[in-house]
């Protein structure tokens, strides 16, 4: 009787298998950072900070390395295949980016030519060189960053929303001021457009895609 009570014991403390830790995904998912930079084309610099942004997802291992989702770069790649569409004369949306960082501007340009859309980018790094483009050639989209060098991001907009050759130019602020600092500052017209950094590129590509179809349409922005 003792006996079969001490195997009965020995049943129930024999040890488990121990549980895998399913929050951190297969390791061979995930590539470096210098990895997806070569797969991009662009500096590692570039890739970090679209992993901070959001642009491409990523985790972080115990030792602080980025370890990026390698499917999160092969979308990034395809997406050009997947959102491209058809020319159509007069359909080229133009799109002037006001930004002074010159790391944010590659990725303004990496993940808008990753879309497939056909856009006509100019990235400037100031308000002042941003007037000077936009008087050249009248902006379909203006996305502008308010803490700039020489002329900000405050003066950029007076000076545009007082032009109207500029009455059908949409205008996007993205910054990383709070939104009581942006009225201390004086505030922006009403019809601007204001989002937060980090920048939320998915939402940035819907609105483009929609001002795109407006414009196919003949239909002025709202």
């Amino acid at each position: 009787m003792g006996q079969k009570r001490n195997q009965t014991a020995a049943r129930k403390v024999k040890p488990q298998p121990k549980p895998q830790n399913k929050l951190l995904p297969p390791e061979k998912n995930f590539i470096s950072t210098r990895e997806a930079a070569k797969m991009l084309g662009l500096a590692v610099a570039t890739v970090q900070k679209m992993v901070d942004s959001g642009a491409l997802q990523a985790w972080i291992t115990a030792g602080g390395h980025r370890r990026i989702h390698a499917g999160s770069v092969q979308s990034l790649l395809a997406s050009n295949r997947q959102n491209k569409m058809p020319p159509v004369p007069g359909s080229r949306l133009s799109v002037l980016i006001a930004e002074d960082d010159p790391t944010q501007g590659s990725i303004y340009r990496a993940s808008i030519s990753s879309w497939g859309l056909p856009i006509d980018l100019k990235i400037v790094s100031d308000g002042f060189t941003a007037i000077i483009e936009a008087s050249k050639s009248t902006p379909d989209v203006m996305v502008i960053d308010l803490m700039m060098p020489k002329t900000n991001g405050f003066d950029l907009i007076r000076c545009v929303r007082s032009d109207p050759v500029f009455n059908n130019t949409d205008l996007l602020v993205i910054t990383g001021l709070y939104p009581e600092e942006i009225m201390a500052a004086g505030g922006v017209p009403p019809d601007v457009v204001v989002i937060e950094k980090p920048v939320p590129f998915e939402m940035l590509h819907g609105f483009m895609r929609a001002r795109l179809a407006a414009k196919l349409r003949g239909q002025p922005p709202k």
